[in-house]
């Protein structure tokens, strides 16, 4: 039997916590769930829970008697259920105790077990399905009873939405703990954590159980390597440096690590530092910049003061001097999530991902400043996870584009995760990062002050962030970047600016021009987009006369999309942005073979068509991509103002009003953002005036160093795909040769999206072409 419940809460709903107990319960696990949500830390003021014991008349809890406050079907009344652990394995939880825990999580409940209570909720059908733990001595007997269930016996506790479990004793404080902070964020489950006297925060994917925790034998491979590590935190160290030490490769390296500590070299390191800093910010009255060069963290200026703040600084023995930790702005932005942190893993077919959240300055060059968040997920094949892999990071399309959600090992992902482990990166402003958008802009005042926080927006800000998750994630070790269209503006930027962090570069559908204005990249675009909607035609001449029949239409009587979107002449235009993709001329084939249907009032466009569109022409999932578009073109001094607009005046034949009145073939435009956008989408409309600041600025920095690029050690290979529509060919190529030791692949197999529309053949040519094998 499988129950799912899809019903939300949200705090201030969260407030019943209704603890199940009946006979056999352990009393243990019972005494954590009352401590932690019983009483509201010293000094918190917000709302606390009100906890409800539930259960028989009176129950035996190992050698506890216990009167509950209300019995099994005050279950369903509550908002969150805590079922303690189950004492008797063997035996099957009672049935009317399975009975009210699912009632209770189908009326709306989020139901949590703490270490064998798990048992219970498998009992109730929770499980089926799920990802879930219990405590380590018993994850085999849960596998076996029941095999719905994909038993986890290496994490602390289990996060899925409204079903949570936990494993053994005192991971029931890390689920208890982490309930808190989803509830009413970091700072409030800090407080209950230090009133406990515990760590403010484990995170889940944590290893549950190590056999050796520091080897004791000195005959064990790192008996010798833990004292000479320790000894050395202050200084630079890698996986390889620490396999040399050992005198074995880094792949053993890595198994005896996972065996002896239960977690990877790296991750031990960095557990180490943040130890050793613990103890100095606590123990000493060095400043901060000092505890970071002490234990191999960089400086403040560096980025390393948020980690240190965020992962030592919670927990003081002895109160710091004033003035030591100190923060302009107010200080560090609680968001609920430890800098770098793993906080949740799942599966998907073929791969394992885990979602990281990292803190990064607003302003690099102000790292002490605003700080933001910075969401990805990390990709790794199943069973992989526990390799000291190569990272490869991914910068997606844009501007102002979330990394790809891929379902499983789908397109160029399945080749990556071979060699590496990926990070797909939200880049700042999108998708689970700290977003920017017309209803987070006002924030920072007015248009003025909106259009300066968008300066910070652009590819130089977005290779820092990367430089500041490199060396958090790779303990300082150069990484691969593969960059989609103007991800790969990015990655050319990140080679004119810090090379040291690569390993090797991969670019697809990117290479941009080194010097070209705004005006010079729509002057060679339009003649390209008009080749496109000719090809389209002669594919499919009947949609001629339909473009024709839409856009006259919509000269007369513009049209409303779903969301309030209005659709003029020069809004249905836009859709020829989908003539860049491999199957882009189909996709409008099909949107304008069914627009019309007869009405009281004659044809009128239907709804499905309307529907249809809203998605290709809305702007509402990514506001920065119209913002800054012309932006991200930017340097020497001169403002883009509005550089698709005023060239689109050289090129006539892009009049809508030609096909319209004058009956030519109506041409579709491409990439191009234009000020009557911020006048027709409802996501860009309060935002028209800081595009317009932003249009006509003119202190932009320089983007791409040539010289920098001309001295190039870094491999790098790019795919250039011929007569692309978004990206000129000739540019890349220019820049191509610009770039010392790049190979280019240039094809015509491919539209612009072919790193994605071929499976794994274009990223697999790439990785060849940077190792030097083809």
């Amino acid at each position: 039997m499988s129950v799912r419940n899809d019903m939300t809460r949200t705090l201030p709903d969260m407030t019943t916590v209704a603890l199940a107990v009946t006979d056999g319960m352990l009393h243990f696990e019972l005494a954590v769930a009352y401590e932690v949500f019983g009483g509201a830390p010293a000094g918190v003021d917000v709302p606390w829970y009100d906890v409800v014991l539930c259960g028989p008349d009176t129950v035996r809890a190992g050698r506890f008697g216990l009167e509950p406050d209300a019995g099994l079907d005050r279950l369903r009344e509550a908002d969150t259920v805590i079922v303690p652990g189950w004492a008797d394995v063997d035996r099957p939880p009672p049935a009317e105790l399975v009975d009210a825990v699912r009632a209770a999580h189908q009326a709306g409940a989020r139901v949590a077990s703490l270490c064998t209570g798990a048992f219970v909720l498998a009992a109730a059908g929770l499980l089926d399905g799920l990802r879930a733990t219990t405590h380590w001595a018993h994850t085999d007997v849960l596998a076996a009873r029941h095999p719905g269930v994909e038993v986890d016996p290496d994490v602390l506790y289990v996060d899925n939405g409204t079903v949570l479990t936990s494993a053994g004793k005192a991971a029931a404080l890390d689920l208890c703990l982490h309930l808190i902070r989803l509830d009413h964020g970091s700072s409030v489950a800090n407080a209950a954590a230090r009133r406990l006297v515990v760590p403010p925060h484990r995170a889940g994917g944590q290893a549950q159980f190590v056999t050796t925790p520091v080897p004791e034998r000195d005959s064990h491979p790192l008996t010798a390597l833990f004292p000479w590590v320790l000894a050395r935190l202050d200084q630079p160290l890698s996986v390889e440096d620490l396999a040399r030490r050992a005198r074995m490769s880094s792949r053993t390296l890595g198994r005896h690590f996972r065996a002896a500590t239960g977690t990877t070299p790296l991750q031990w390191l960095l557990t180490q530092r943040i130890r050793r800093a613990q103890e100095l910010l606590e123990t000493t009255d060095r400043s901060v910049d000092a505890v970071a060069t002490a234990t191999g963290m960089g400086t403040a200026a560096a980025g390393s003061l948020p980690l240190l703040l965020l992962m030592c600084a919670l927990c003081p023995v002895r109160p710091r001097p004033p003035g030591v930790i100190h923060w302009a702005g107010g200080g560090v932005p609680d968001t609920g999530h430890t800098s770098g942190a793993a906080v949740a893993s799942y599966r998907q077919p073929g791969v394992v991902l885990t979602d990281h959240y990292f803190t990064v300055p607003l302003d690099h060059d102000e790292p002490a400043g605003e700080q933001i968040e910075l969401y990805a997920r990390e990709v790794t094949g199943t069973g992989r996870g526990a390799e000291e892999l190569p990272w490869l990071v991914y910068l997606e399309g844009g501007p102002g584009s979330a990394a790809r959600r891929f379902t499983g090992a789908q397109a160029w992902l399945a080749r990556a995760v071979r060699d590496h482990r990926v990070l797909l990166l939200d880049q700042r402003g999108t998708g689970r990062s700290t977003p920017v958008n017309r209803q987070t802009l006002p924030l920072r005042g007015g248009p003025a002050e909106q259009a300066a926080h968008l300066t910070r927006f652009r590819a130089d800000a977005i290779v820092r962030d990367c430089e500041t998750i490199r060396r958090r994630l790779t303990g300082g070790a150069p990484w691969t970047v593969l960059g989609q269209s103007f991800g790969g503006f990015c990655a050319t930027h990140y080679l004119s600016t810090a090379p040291e962090g690569l390993s090797t570069v991969l670019i697809t559908g990117g290479l941009p021009s080194l010097d070209a204005h705004a005006d010079d990249v729509y002057r060679a675009a339009y003649p390209r987009v008009r080749r496109k909607v000719e090809a389209h035609y002669a594919r499919y001449p009947q949609d001629v006369e339909r473009a024709r029949r839409i856009v006259t239409h919509l000269a007369e009587r513009p049209a409303t999309l779903p969301g309030g979107h209005t659709l003029t002449p020069e809004v249905f235009q836009s859709l020829g942005i989908l003539l860049g993709g491999g199957d882009g001329t189909h996709q409008l084939h099909y949107l304008l073979e069914n627009a019309f249907v007869p009405a009281a009032a004659g044809h009128e466009l239907s709804d499905a068509f309307l529907e249809a569109v809203r998605p290709v022409l809305s702007f509402a999932a990514r506001p920065l991509y119209a913002v800054l578009h012309e932006a991200i073109y930017a340097q020497g001094g001169r403002p883009t103002g509005w550089a698709a607009e005023r060239v689109r005046a050289e090129f006539p034949e892009f009049d809508p009003a030609r096909a319209y009145d004058g009956g030519e073939p109506l041409l579709f435009t491409g990439e191009t953002v234009h000020p009557w956008h911020f006048e027709t989408d409802p996501a860009l409309r309060p935002l028209r005036e800081c595009a317009e600041l932003l249009a006509a600025r003119t202190d932009w920095p320089a983007l791409y160093d040539p010289r920098r690029l001309a001295a190039n050690e870094v491999p790098v290979a790019a795919a250039v795909y011929h007569d692309d529509m978004y990206v000129d060919t000739a540019d890349s190529l220019r820049t191509a040769r610009a770039v010392r030791g790049l190979r280019t692949w240039v094809t015509d197999e491919y539209e612009h999206d072919g790193v994605r529309a071929s499976g794994t053949r274009v990223l697999d040519r790439l990785i060849s072409l940077a190792r030097d094998e083809v």
